[in-house]
């Protein structure tokens, strides 16, 4: 049984024109008597995310329940496609061009349902389905947690930086989370040192969201008397970059060399020999 989406590109075929042969219809998926359309469903022992679409439905269990077996739904910008339907049979082959092809053993064309699946995800309908749906998720960070204001000689001395998880980013995820060897703190993006800690709550008051404190040299920040605030990058373990927020800064230990001050008036001092000739003078 086809899903509510009658209209969607995989149902209605490469040619985008419904109620054409290359539609996806009963007679071309559902298949002879004692031949199984899927391999399970996708609700039980798998947990589809609230703005997943079901595209196919097929029946299962005594009464029977239909039950999803193509569905799809976004995951950042990318769009996923999970389905669980049997693509060996001949109802899935297409055509049958002769008697050399019997069922079950495949055919000259590619199944209907292969050929619909990829023509789809390889359109521009595929890549519009998510556009916009995409939320950029700030990251906040704290430069020197629990102290303000957060001063930073440039020139020495390690700074710390706390990265805050929250309910829309975990920064221990295995895949989406922080991965600490791509961080790099101030415009000169300098590396993290060899201090992580992870696993705990280090917001203050607790969120209940693991964070991450990472230690950078100032030395190698970039950061140059008079800056006024400062940032992280770095990406995911997939490799995505993660946008983080920034934090203020106050430098310190920058002294500008300054002449020692000038004596404007100048004093005469005469010693008691130059004195002396003078008496001698006056005498004679």
């Amino acid at each position: 049984m086809l899903g509510t989406e009658d209209d969607h590109p995989i149902v209605i075929g490469p040619d985008g024109l419904p109620g054409t042969d290359d539609d996806l219809n009963n007679e071309n998926i559902d298949l002879a008597l004692n031949e199984f359309i899927a391999h399970g469903n996708l609700v039980d022992g798998i947990m589809l995310p609230p703005n997943a679409t079901y595209l196919m439905t097929a029946g299962f269990g005594d009464p029977e329940i239909q039950k999803p077996i193509l569905a799809e739904y976004c995951l950042d910008a990318g769009l996923v496609i999970l389905d669980t339907i049997t693509k060996e049979f001949f109802g899935h082959q297409g055509p049958v061009t002769s008697d050399a092809h019997p069922t079950g053993s495949g055919a000259d064309l590619p199944t209907f349902f292969m050929r619909n699946l990829f023509t789809y995800a390889l359109s521009d309908a595929a890549t519009a389905a998510c556009a916009g749906e995409e939320e950029e998720v700030v990251v906040d960070i704290d430069i020197k947690p629990w102290r303000f204001p957060n001063k930073i000689f440039p020139w020495y001395g390690l700074v710390s930086v706390a990265i805050f998880g929250s309910a829309d980013f975990d920064v221990d995820d295995p895949i989406t989370g922080v991965d600490t060897t791509t961080l790099g703190f101030g415009p000169a993006g300098g590396a993290a040192f060899r201090w992580v800690f992870r696993g705990y709550d280090f917001s203050h008051p607790h969120d209940g969201h693991n964070d991450l404190i990472v230690f950078f040299r100032a030395s190698r920040s970039g950061i140059q008397c008079g800056d006024t605030e400062a940032g992280v990058t770095g990406s995911t373990f997939l490799g995505d970059p993660i946008v983080f927020g920034t934090d203020s800064i106050v430098t310190v230990g920058c002294f500008k060399w300054r002449p020692p001050p000038r004596n404007r008036h100048r004093h005469r001092h005469h010693d008691d020999d130059d004195d002396d000739d003078d008496d001698d003078d006056d005498d004679d």
